[in-house]
């Protein structure tokens, strides 16, 4: 259902993907910085019987935080909400990388 940290004297609560907080500048942080960390390492392990204590864990590490207060979460709910957060983002907008071959045919051309 939910975790509740403490950073700095601030609290947050995690829920359904999202951190809530009074402090509107801890819940934007801490969306992002778990947005991103997620991006990057593809979260918790799937197998991970409770995802929101997980990752609310990580973040509250990452931020000095501690976890104050767990309610077990939903597993299939939160595995669903969890799905579009670890899917790849990519650019396909980009400009395109040319290969060896196309390099090294380039060159010999010059």
């Amino acid at each position: 259902m939910s975790v509740l940290i403490r950073v700095d004297g601030r609290k947050a609560i995690y829920r359904s993907g999202k951190w809530f907080s009074s402090d509107s500048e801890l819940e934007n942080s801490l969306n992002q910085l778990t947005d991103q960390w997620i991006s990057a390492t593809g979260g918790p392990p799937i197998e991970e019987k409770d995802q929101e204590l997980a990752i609310a864990a990580e973040v509250a590490n990452r931020t000095g935080g501690r976890v104050k207060l767990h309610y077990p979460s939903m597993s299939k709910k939160t595995a669903a909400i969890l799905f579009s957060k670890r899917q790849m983002t990519l650019d396909f907008g980009a400009p395109r990388r040319r290969g060896r071959a196309a390099r090294a045919q380039g060159a010999a051309g010059a």
